[in-house]
């Protein structure tokens, strides 16, 4: 039996901005799954059965650049999804992204679905999502350091918050250090904290995360002699 294909074309118009890049993949039967979600799949047969089987994808995506370093981009994800063994199409992502004077921002919409509809007719539920990013340098405060905002909103799932600072230190920004928290309504709230040190002969790493659920220590270290 073949093996799954992929074919890929870009094409650049330099003079308008305009960069469009296309993408094909056919499967190899509609059992195929990549490795990472042959991993994350349930176990046994009958589930994976049931699970969303991917048959053919055409991927295509256009960027266009504007003044003020501003880009529109538009993703069409227009394959073929076997839920239950019925066809789904993939509905397009859009959204826009700029960056000025080191302050970068990004809006993207998507309509998602998803395979466990209802029992009945075994439609894929479908929701609306929004989610705008937003990185702030603050070198005049803390040198090498970014805040970041990101708002989820959609239309049927919770929405979310997240809020994060990072950066490095030192002359020789060996230090990196990242902390964010995140909040919605249905987990509450949850947050990381990582810190990092590199040098010529090792490095030093260390974490703390949090949720409803527990908290969470992690640390290692590394090098050679």
């Amino acid at each position: 039996m073949a093996g799954p294909r992929q074919l890929q074309y870009s094409k650049g118009f330099d003079r308008l901005g305009t960069q469009f890049t296309f993408t094909g993949w056919r499967y190899s039967h509609q059992r195929y799954a990549t490795l990472s979600e042959a991993f994350s799949s349930p176990g046994s047969e009958d589930d994976l059965q049931d699970s969303d089987n991917k048959k053919a994808t055409l991927q295509i995506t256009a960027s266009q650049s504007l003044p003020y370093d501003i880009t529109l981009y538009l993703s069409l994800d227009r394959g073929q999804l076997l839920v239950r063994g019925r066809p789904h199409s993939v509905p397009p992502i859009w959204g826009s992204a700029a960056g000025v004077h080191g302050i970068a921002w990004s809006l993207s919409y998507s309509d998602s679905r998803s395979s466990h509809g209802d029992e009945e007719d075994d439609e894929p539920h479908s929701d609306k999502v929004v989610t705008l990013s937003l990185s702030v340098p603050l070198s005049h405060l803390l040198p090498g350091s970014y805040a970041g905002y990101t708002l989820t909103s959609s239309r049927h799932s919770v929405g979310s918050q997240m809020v994060s600072l990072n950066g490095t230190l030192l002359d020789n920004h060996a230090l990196s250090y990242a902390v964010s928290q995140t909040r919605d309504r249905q987990n509450g709230s949850s947050g990381s904290l990582t810190a990092g040190y590199s040098s010529g002969r090792g490095d030093l790493n260390l974490g703390y995360s949090h949720d409803s659920q527990a908290a969470r220590l992690n640390y290692g270290a590394s090098g050679a002699f």
